[in-house]
């Protein structure tokens, strides 16, 4: 045992069980990240991306499985989305799908966020 660090037992997770409040942070952050992509940039959503690949694994049989699953196939979706609308751009048309994964996206993480600080699965 470590000298001067002392554990609280009563916080702890049982061996095996996942860190709830941990998580809930961690999902928490990641939707913050995607939402301040928007703002920022982009390299605030990969790194939120990243973050939910790391962590959503951790979260399995919990209520937070749904919200990491959610912030990676979001993601992903998004990718494929501004992928397809940067290419039919071309065309004339891509400027409806860009918006439209836009309002998409925002939809959903809101919607994610909300559930999250209610406690709710998404």
């Amino acid at each position: 045992m470590l000298e001067g660090v002392e554990m609280d037992q009563e916080n702890a997770p049982a061996q095996g069980q996942p860190d709830l409040k941990s998580l809930h942070n961690y999902a928490l952050a990641v939707y913050v990240l995607y939402l301040a992509g928007f703002v920022l940039g982009g390299i605030s959503t990969l790194v939120g991306f990243i973050l939910a690949l790391i962590k959503g694994p951790e979260a399995k049989g919990t209520y937070l499985e749904s919200h990491f699953r959610l912030q990676v196939r979001s993601f992903l979706w998004g990718v494929g989305l501004f992928v397809l609308g940067g290419v039919l751009l071309l065309v004339g048309v891509g400027l409806f799908v860009l918006l439209g994964a836009t309002v998409w996206l925002l939809y959903v993480w809101i919607k994610g966020l909300v559930r999250l600080l209610d406690g709710q699965p998404v």
